[in-house]
């Protein structure tokens, strides 16, 4: 495990919570103010908002699963890591097919949803998988959480991680 240097790790996760906390609320709490934001926008900035947005609660939720693991040492949600060995494929083609629609119910709080053979919440899993495949293929591992944090274009960043490559080929 790659451990950075602890001072830097806390100020970037202060930095990811003062950056998220005010899109987050905005955005799920407060969906009148999110959509005069949205009509105020310019038609290609609402076309990138829609796109970022059918995917990007995953990628934020796993990041800050990511982050956590690398500054503790203890991945957040041990159990859905392990019921995940052996079903990397299967999730992430669920995934795909679903990472570019306009919602994120089925991996995101759907604890209504966990049966005996699929965990809820594995939306956080595919997350930490893409954070974890764009970190692990950066050669500067601090510009990388910096980038992680910053995140303006979520299909880029998602492509930069090779996460598809990586996850597709898992369990073979």
């Amino acid at each position: 495990m790659i451990k950075p240097n602890l001072p830097k790790a806390i100020q970037l996760c202060l930095t990811f919570v003062l950056c998220f906390s005010t899109e987050i609320f905005s955005q799920d709490f407060n969906p009148e103010a999110n959509r005069h934001q949205k009509l105020g926008d310019s038609l290609e900035n609402a076309k990138q908002y829609k796109l970022a947005a059918r995917h990007y609660h995953a990628i934020q939720e796993g990041m800050a699963d990511f982050i956590g693991e690398l500054i503790s040492g203890k991945t957040a949600n041990e159990r859905l890591h392990d019921w995940a060995v052996g079903n990397e494929q299967k999730v992430w083609a669920e995934f795909k097919k679903e990472m570019f629609l306009n919602r994120y119910s089925n991996w995101i709080a759907n604890s209504n949803q966990e049966t005996a053979d699929r965990p809820s919440d594995l939306g956080y899993w595919v997350g930490y998988q893409i954070c974890k495949a764009y970190f692990e293929q950066a050669s500067d591992k601090e510009k990388a959480i910096s980038d992680m944090l910053n995140i303006q274009d979520y299909k880029a960043f998602l492509i930069t991680s090779k996460a598809d490559e990586k996850l597709s080929n898992s369990n073979k």
